[in-house]
């Protein structure tokens, strides 16, 4: 069966070509943020308005995060030390 199909197609190659890399912007992160995030103009708004939400939940609850204290005996001791720091 193999014989009668490699006379029908017209080439059929018998070496493997050497694997070669791919061309730069085809690779990576470049090419995982193209076709993700920019690939077109609405997921390319979608994408720097998340980043900025993301930006202002930072910047807001970044106090909060940075100097909370979670070993207190009391409110009082919870207020001293963050006054220490």
């Amino acid at each position: 069966m193999s014989d009668t199909h490699a006379q029908t197609v017209p080439f059929v190659r018998d070496t493997m070509l050497p694997a070669a890399p791919p061309p730069d912007r085809q690779s990576g992160a470049i090419r995982w943020l193209r076709e993700n995030l920019f690939s077109g103009p609405v997921n390319t708004v979608l994408t720097i308005l998340g980043a900025l939400i993301i930006w202002f939940l930072v910047a807001t609850f970044w106090d909060w995060f940075a100097h909370s204290v979670w070993n207190a005996s009391s409110l009082s001791e919870c207020r001293d030390i963050i006054a220490a720091t």
